[in-house]
């Protein structure tokens, strides 16, 4: 779960947030910092083997489960592999070429 960098201890000490293990302390806080310049699509979606990006150059990408445990890492490329992984929900997180980082749900089928 991404939060506010210098917040990780009142999310870990939060009677709700306590819950989750995986906190990722980030320096994007505001929507407007968050939103990219580029309109990217991710497809097919869902997908059952490949999936690929297109309207931006990617630098490096991060594969998330639904449970933010980080299941696959690669750079450098438009095209995920996404054969090895299980049935559900995944949150790719993404940095472009222009730093910027953007994240999206996508389906294995």
């Amino acid at each position: 779960m991404y939060i506010p960098q210098g917040t990780i201890e009142d999310y870990r000490n939060a009677e709700y947030w306590c819950e989750f293990t995986n906190f990722i302390e980030t320096e994007f806080v505001g929507l407007n910092e968050c939103e990219p310049s580029a309109k990217i699509a991710i497809y097919p979606n869902p997908a059952l083997n490949f999936v690929r990006i297109e309207g931006t150059t990617v630098e490096s990408l991060q594969v998330f489960n639904a449970a933010g445990q980080l299941v696959k890492t690669v750079q450098n490329t438009n095209e995920i592999n996404i054969s090895d992984l299980e049935r559900g929900v995944y949150f790719v997180s993404i940095i472009t070429e222009k730093r910027e980082h953007l994240v999206r749900k996508i389906v294995k089928n």
